[in-house]
Parts: C-alpha cells; structure tokens; sequence
C-alpha cells in the first residue's frame, strides 16, 4: 500500500512543486492516498529558540494584542473542501464513506466523527468564496488537532481533557488554510490575503510553499464565531490580550509550571508562536535565545517577562538533569522517547496501516508495510534530531533502538507479534 503509491516522493523534504493529483470519475482533482501532503500546517516555533528569538524581541518591543489558544496534545489532521483527509505528512483517505470512516482508526481512534465535519469544510469554501467573487478555484484545508485516548505521549489523560469536555475521537480546529491551484487565471495569494482581510478580522500568517502557495490562517474569536456558526468545534481559546500581559499572567505561566496543559499557541497578524516547558533537546537553544533576549531587553516593562521565561524554561531542567547528570546538548533517554513519540503521532500508527491493507485491493506483505513505516518514521526522527542540536555519536543506532523498541511493543500488544 505505502510502497506502491509514494515510491518516488518517499524522502522529499521540500515542497514539490505541483500536488500530486489524479482524476476522478466525476472529472474532480482528487489527492492520491499514500502521497505526500504539500500543504502541511507550518512549524511553530518556541518562544524561547534560536529561530524564534528576532521575531520573539519585535513582538516584544511593539507589544501586539495576540489570542492564546490552548495547545491540545494530540495529533494533526487536515481535511479538505476536495473531499480527502491528511495526517501531518501524508494524505490517508479521498472521499471515504462512512463505512471507511468508522473502519479507519488514525492513532488508535475511529474516524468516525469526521463524516458529519466533511460537509462543513466544503460550506466553510461556499461562504469564502462568497467573498473571493474572482478566485472559485479556492481549496479550503481544515487543520485541527485530533484527540486520541490519553494523550499523543501517552495513555493517561494527564491534561485532564474529559473533565473539560474536550473529547475523544473529535477534531478541534486551531486554523484554515486557503490554496489557490497554479492552473487558475487569477493565481494571486497576495490579492486573496489582501480580500479576505478586508471582510474577515483574522489572524493572517504568511504565504508558505515554494512554487506551491498556500495562505495560512490562525483561529482567533472572530474566526472562531465564524466557523461556530457552521458547527465546527474550535480549540480552547484563553484570551486575547497584549504579548507581555501573556507572559507575565500567573494564570498562564504556573498552568505551564504546574504542567495542567501541554502549553499555549500566540497568535498575531503574521506571527505565530508557541509557549511550552522545554521540548526534547531544545535546553542549550533556549538558554541562547533567553540569554540574547536578556542583552537586548532593558527595563521595567521587561523583567517581569524576562522573569517568566526563564521560570518556565527551567522548570523541567532542574528534575531531567539532575536524575540524568547529563551535559547540555548530550540526550537523555526521554529526549529520545520524546523524539520517537512526536514522530509516531504525525503518521497513522502501524497497526492502523497493517489492517487498512487487508481492504487493500493488492496488498502488500505485512513485512513490507513495516519495513515502509519504519523508514518513514526514522527519517522524521533523524531530521527532528537534527533541527533540535542534539549532540550523540551513535544517535542514529540509538534512535533506531528506540523505534523498533516502540514497534515492537506496539504490535506484541495489538498483533501478540515482534518484527524486530
């Protein structure tokens, strides 16, 4: 199934330059199931990183209103107006039935609730469009967060999301993305930002992709009102408020001390960013970027921020390095189990794949389908270890270990079978 439909675009690290796209009986552009997703929701980063730290001093110094959304542990999903679904790297289903839907498990959960969402995203481009009276050819992509049981990291529910309502096999969105197809006479993304900010108070990210273009936009309340109106279910939206009043409110910093959320997403007219405990390997980062903020931001109006970053960053430190005794930069065990989790959680899990096969009209060998996801997850693990300047001279051996540990542990609880 995998090595069949992806064999080419396999490892492809870049935005292609043009979807993969086939067509269907009715004539429709349809996306291919097992192709890579060109429209992937963009990296946030951390407010403390040393990608982050120039964007993270500006908004600091001009002081903008931003909305605070709670950042739900689970895993991304994308739904289209064209009718097909993506995980956070690869397209999973096109125009499925509700048979497929309650059949398909992504991370372990029935998509089943996704066939009443289905319709919205296609009412959500209806009503876009109304707007975009020269740009019909728009493509609106749904993007949430998908909540499994427990959490992406773990089984435990340990943010307590049943308690507040947030459910189980439901999908919460956190924002929209609109893309125009290259083939259209009216192809201009800037005119469309340009349109659509006119009529809706959104929160507009930038343009992303290379020849492929796509706009990004971030929930805030206004958009929340607007897709409420459509029944669609937003994630927790906390407040809207100024950046430093954000990083100085008790509420919001001792949730993250305490660890009763995962974190919170900022968001602003371009600018997104998001407020965590320190992730897997991002320690010697955060020191940088909080030292250079420290050098550059002066005065009163600061010290208070500068006192809660450093508050929160430090918080996990102090337990991880004093049980491991670890240098900064060398990777702990739960560095790696981390960075093999996150990978996990942006692809169905391995047991989804094996029995979604079985429906397959050639399938292909159990073997195969494992050898494929293990390639594809171990990419992902190498590239996020990379990113976050992990220091390890045999990481790579170790980072394998760990994935074909979770492998096996995975399919000896759900198949009574180790591959490894």
């Amino acid at each position: 199934m995998f090595k069949r439909l992806i064999e080419t675009d396999y490892l492809d690290k870049d935005f292609p330059s043009r979807p993969v796209r086939t067509k269907s009986d009715s004539g429709e552009m349809t996306q291919k199931v097992g192709s890579n997703f060109l429209f992937e929701w963009p990296k946030i980063f951390g407010v403390l990183s040393t990608t982050s730290v120039e964007k993270i001093h500006s908004l600091l110094m001009d002081n903008p209103i931003v909305t605070v959304t709670e950042k739900l542990d689970g895993s991304n999903l994308c739904l289209s107006s064209e009718g097909w679904i993506a995980s956070r790297r690869r397209i999973i289903l096109v125009d499925p039935t509700q048979t497929q839907l309650d059949a398909y498990k992504f991370n372990g959960v029935s998509l089943a609730s996704l066939e009443s969402l289905l319709p919205k995203v296609k009412q959500v481009a209806e009503k876009i469009r109304l707007v975009l009276k020269n740009f019909e050819e728009i493509e609106i992509l749904l993007f949430g967060e998908w909540i499994q049981k427990g959490t992406a990291s773990c089984k435990e529910d340990k943010f307590k999301y049943a308690d507040r309502g947030i459910k189980t096999g439901q999908m919460y969105v956190f924002g929209i993305g609109i893309y125009v197809p290259n083939s259209s006479n009216n192809c201009d993304i800037g005119k469309i930002k340009k349109t659509l900010a006119n009529n809706f108070k959104w929160n507009y990210l930038n343009v992303y992709g290379k020849s492929v273009k796509y706009l990004i936009v971030c929930v805030n309340k206004a958009l929340e009102k607007f897709l409420k109106g459509l029944d669609i279910e937003c994630v927790p939206i906390l407040s809207e408020i100024p950046i430093r009043n954000v990083l100085t409110e008790d509420k919001f910093v001792q949730s993250l001390v305490k660890r009763e959320l995962e974190g919170f997403v900022l968001s602003t007219e371009g600018a997104a960013l998001k407020w965590k405990t320190f992730e897997a390997g991002q320690r010697t980062s955060q020191k940088y970027a909080l030292g250079i903020l420290e050098g550059h931001l002066k005065g009163e109006r600061f010290r208070k921020v500068l006192l809660a970053l450093r508050e929160v960053s430090e918080m996990l430190e102090k337990e991880d390095r004093q049980a491991s005794g670890l240098p900064p930069g060398k990777p702990s065990v739960l560095d790696y189990l981390d960075i093999c989790s996150s990978a996990q959680s942006k692809f169905p899990h391995l047991c989804d794949l094996i029995n979604a096969n079985n429906f397959d009209e050639a399938p292909l060998s159990v073997f195969d389908i494992v050898f494929d996801y293990e390639k594809m997850l171990f990419d992902e693990m190498l590239n996020d270890f990379t990113e976050m300047g992990l220091v390890d001279e045999d990481h790579e051996l170790k980072l394998k270990c760990h994935l074909r540990a979770m492998i096996n542990t995975s399919t000896t609880i759900k198949m009574n079978k180790k591959f490894f």
